[in-house]
C-alpha cells in the first residue's frame, strides 16, 4: 500500500478573493488497499471506520446534507456539509477553512471508492479550491488519514488471516487453589497440540486476579493461538455453616425420586442415620453395659471420624453444592457474585476485540456455574448486531426446522452452522462450545429444583435453557419458532430491514453442548456417580460422551490425568475442546464485515 500526493496537472488559473493569486491545484492523494470496494466503503464510513481514518473526535453520517466534523490527532480541525452521495463509488464534501485559516474560502473535497482487480480497490481524495498557504496542511491531513486507512485494512486482514480464540475453565468444588486445575490441565497434554508447540504461562490480563495467570499456546497450521483462562470462584462461597449442610442434606434424603446412580450413596446415608440413632436410642433407654459401650464406642469413633474427615468435607466441599445449588435467600448474594464474575470474564474477552471463538469447559460444580454463567451472558447479548447491510438467516431457519432431530452429532453441526451465519450477520456471540465434564447436571431435576415437576416448568418458562431449546407456536405460520424478527434502519441507506434472532431462553441454537462422564457402576464403587448423561435431562442435542470407566470411585477427580494406563478419556476431551480450529475460524473471518472485526462496538440492535 502507498500514499502518494498526485496534483492536477493544467488548471487554469483564478484570482483568489482579495487578489492574493491563482488558487492551489487539486490536493489528490491516492491509496490502494487489499478490500473489495464495497467492503472498503461500508468500512471507511461506518462510525467505527471514521472514527479509526478521519481522527477519534471525527463525526459522519452518511447522509444528504448532513454536517459532519473532520479531526486530526489533536481534535477536530474542519467541519463539512456532505452535498453528494453515489452509493458505493464517492462523497463529495464543502468543507469550511480551519479556525486559524482566516479569510480563506471554502473547499471541495470528493472521496471515490473505485474497484480494482484481485479483490482490491484505490480510494482518492481529491481537495479543490484551497487556497496555497494552505496545501501543506491539507496533504499533511489526507495523507495521514489514507496512511491509517491502511493500517486499519492491515488490522482487517491480520484478523482474517490469524485467529485467536479462548478457553475459559471452571474448577468444581472444594478448597480448590488458584490456578490449580489450570495447571493440572496443562499437564494433561489435553491442550498441547503438535510437537514443538509453544506454551507459556503469563499474567492474566482480563480477570483482574494477581492471584491467577493464564496459559498461551502458540498457532500452528491447524490450531490458531489460544489463550486459555481459568475463572476462579471458590473464594467467593465462604462461612459456610453446619447447619446449612445439613438442611441441603436433609432435603435430599427426604426426595422420593432418587436417580439412579445416587441410590447407592442416598441408601446408605440413610442406614448410617438410622444406625446413628438405633446406636443412641438403646444406650439411653438402659440397653445394658454392652449396650452402653457399643453406643459410645459408636459416639467416639463417629466423632473423632467427624473431627478428622467429616466437618472439613460437609463445610469445604458439600459446602460448595449447598450454597451454590440452594437459591435461599442466605446463599443468593454468593450465587448473584459467582454469576456475576463469569459474565463479566466472558464480556471482556468478547470487548476486547481479540478473539474469534471462546470455548467454556466446566468440572463438577463448575459446569453447573459454566452453564449459568453462559445462560445469563446470552441474555445480555442475544439481541445484538451492528446493523448489516444484507443479513441471511437460513441457518437459523434450518435449526427451528430440526428441534425434533434425535441426533446430536448432527444437531452440532445445524448449532455450528448457525452460529457462524449469525456472525456473518455481525451478531457479537463468540461461545461455540460449553464442554462439562463429571457434570451433577446429569442429576439436575434432584438437586436444582424441589421436585421434578418444578424442575420441567423452569425449562418450559426458558429460565433453565435446554438444548434443543424450547420452542413457541407462531400464531400466523403455526410454526415452531426458537427465533424473533426485530425490525431495524442499515447503517447507511437508512433503509428498513428486519434481524433474526434466538430467544433469550436459547444460546444453545448456537452453542454446541459436549458432556464427557466416567459411566458409574458397582454401587458406585466404580466411575463417578456425579456425573452422568446430561441429555436426559437437557435435550436430545447435548452430545453424551460415556468414557471408559477407571477403578476405583475416585474418577470425579480423574478426568485430567491418565487412568489406569489410559489416556483415551484426555483424547475424547481434546475432540470435545476442538481447538484445531484454525480453517474454520478463517472462513468465519471472512464472511463477517470488515467493520465489525475491529471492535465489538455499542448494541446497534434496539435502533
Amino acid at each position: 500500500m502507498s500514499s502518494e500526493p498526485h496534483h492536477g496537472e493544467g488548471a487554469s488559473p483564478v484570482p483568489a478573493p482579495g487578489g492574493a493569486g491563482a488558487p492551489a491545484p487539486p490536493c489528490t492523494h491516492r491509496m490502494k488497499l487489499s478490500l473489495p470496494d464495497a467492503e472498503a466503503w461500508d468500512l471507511m464510513w461506518r462510525p467505527e471506520g471514521v472514527r479509526h481514518w478521519l481522527g477519534p473526535a471525527a463525526r459522519l453520517q452518511l447522509r444528504p446534507h448532513e454536517r459532519c466534523v473532520l479531526a486530526d490527532a489533536v481534535g477536530p480541525w474542519r467541519t463539512a456539509r456532505i452535498t453528494s452521495i453515489r452509493p458505493g463509488a464517492s462523497v463529495t464534501l464543502a468543507a469550511e477553512p480551519a479556525p486559524t485559516w482566516a479569510g480563506a474560502p471554502g473547499s471541495r473535497v470528493t472521496i471515490t471508492v473505485g474497484a480494482e482487480r484481485n479483490a482490491a480497490c484505490e480510494v482518492t481524495v481529491e481537495e479543490t479550491g484551497l487556497d496555497p498557504p494552505h496545501l501543506d496542511d491539507a496533504r499533511q491531513f489526507w495523507s495521514g488519514c489514507l496512511t491509517r486507512l491502511a493500517a486499519l485494512v492491515t488490522r482487517v486482514r491480520d484478523r482474517r488471516e490469524s485467529p485467536r480464540q479462548a478457553v475459559v475453565v471452571i474448577h468444581g468444588i472444594g478448597e480448590q487453589q488458584p490456578g490449580a486445575t489450570l495447571s493440572a490441565l496443562a499437564a494433561s497434554g489435553v491442550l498441547s497440540a503438535s510437537a514443538g508447540q509453544g506454551m507459556w504461562v503469563k499474567p492474566d490480563r482480563v480477570s483482574g486476579s494477581y492471584e491467577l495467570r493464564s496459559i498461551a499456546l502458540e498457532g500452528t497450521a491447524r490450531r490458531p493461538a489460544t489463550d486459555v483462562y481459568e475463572f476462579y470462584w471458590a473464594h467467593i462461597i465462604r462461612d459456610t455453616t453446619l447447619g446449612q449442610v445439613g438442611t441441603w442434606l436433609t432435603r435430599l434424603l427426604l426426595r422420593r425420586q432418587v436417580p439412579r446412580p445416587l441410590r447407592p450413596v442416598w441408601a446408605l446415608a440413610w442406614v448410617l442415620a438410622v444406625a446413628a440413632s438405633g446406636a443412641l436410642a438403646v444406650a439411653a433407654l438402659g440397653g445394658g453395659r454392652l449396650a452402653w459401650w457399643t453406643g459410645g464406642t459408636v459416639a467416639v469413633v463417629a466423632g473423632l471420624a467427624w473431627r478428622l474427615f467429616g466437618r472439613a468435607s460437609a463445610v469445604h466441599i458439600l459446602g460448595d453444592a449447598a450454597r451454590y445449588l440452594t437459591p435461599h435467600p442466605a446463599n443468593v448474594a454468593h450465587r448473584q457474585s459467582i454469576r456475576e464474575a463469569g459474565v463479566s470474564l466472558l464480556d471482556r474477552l468478547h470487548a476486547s476485540g481479540r478473539y474469534d471463538r471462546i470455548v467454556v469447559l466446566g468440572h463438577s460444580l463448575g459446569s453447573v456455574i459454566a452453564y449459568d454463567v453462559i445462560t445469563h451472558a446470552w441474555t445480555e447479548m442475544h439481541h445484538r448486531h451492528r446493523r448489516p447491510e444484507q443479513p441471511a438467516f437460513g441457518a437459523l431457519v434450518a435449526v427451528e426446522r430440526a428441534l425434533g432431530l434425535d441426533d446430536a452429532e448432527k444437531a452440532q453441526d445445524l448449532q455450528f452452522a448457525a452460529w457462524r451465519q449469525q456472525r456473518a450477520n455481525t451478531q457479537p456471540w463468540l461461545v461455540t462450545d460449553l464442554v462439562t465434564v463429571g457434570s451433577p447436571l446429569a442429576h439436575a431435576g434432584f438437586l436444582m429444583a424441589p421436585t421434578p415437576a418444578r424442575f420441567a416448568q423452569a425449562q418450559a418458562d426458558r429460565t433453565l435453557p435446554r438444548c434443543p431449546p424450547v420452542s413457541e407456536r407462531e400464531s400466523k405460520s403455526g410454526h415452531e419458532r426458537v427465533t424473533f424478527d426485530r425490525p431495524y434502519r442499515d447503517a447507511h441507506g437508512g433503509h428498513p430491514r428486519t434481524f433474526t434472532m434466538p430467544h433469550h431462553g436459547a444460546p444453545f441454537a448456537v452453542t454446541r453442548w459436549t458432556n464427557l462422564f466416567f459411566e458409574a457402576g458397582l454401587g458406585g464403587l466404580r466411575g463417578d456417580i456425579i456425573g452422568g448423561p446430561v441429555s436426559p435431562q437437557f435435550g436430545a442435542w447435548v452430545r453424551d460422551v460415556s468414557l471408559q470407566s477407571p477403578g476405583g470411585s475416585l474418577a470425579h477427580t480423574g478426568y485430567w490425568r491418565p487412568v489406569a494406563g489410559s489416556t483415551a478419556h484426555l483424547d475424547e476431551l481434546r475432540a470435545a475442546l476442538g481447538l484445531d480450529a484454525r480453517a474454520e475460524l478463517q472462513a468465519v473471518a471472512a464472511a463477517i464485515p470488515a467493520f465489525a472485526l475491529l471492535e465489538t462496538g455499542a448494541d446497534e440492535g434496539d435502533r
